[in-house]
């Protein structure tokens, strides 16, 4: 899971509850793709866990900007 999904995380969860709610058959099918996806970048991570993705250079600060930047977004984008 990229920094960016890390950080978006609880916002898709609660995106999840929200369209399993609705009584269509549309909204449960677009949950449904986004559990795939989710799973998928959780497999991601632990990848790149497991292959010492803390190592790489400029991890730490990289990691702030980034995180830092997608709170931001989510935020913005949660005002609209």
């Amino acid at each position: 899971m990229s920094l960016l999904e890390l950080n978006a995380f609880p916002s898709v969860l609660s995106q999840i509850r929200e369209l399993v709610k609705i009584d269509n058959e549309s909204a449960k099918d677009l949950a449904q793709v986004i559990k795939v996806l989710r799973d998928e970048e959780l497999d991601h991570l632990n990848t790149a866990m497991d292959n010492d993705a803390k190592q790489a250079t400029f991890y730490d600060p990289l990691s702030f900007v980034i995180s830092q930047g997608c709170k931001t977004a989510i935020w913005i984008a949660s005002r609209f």
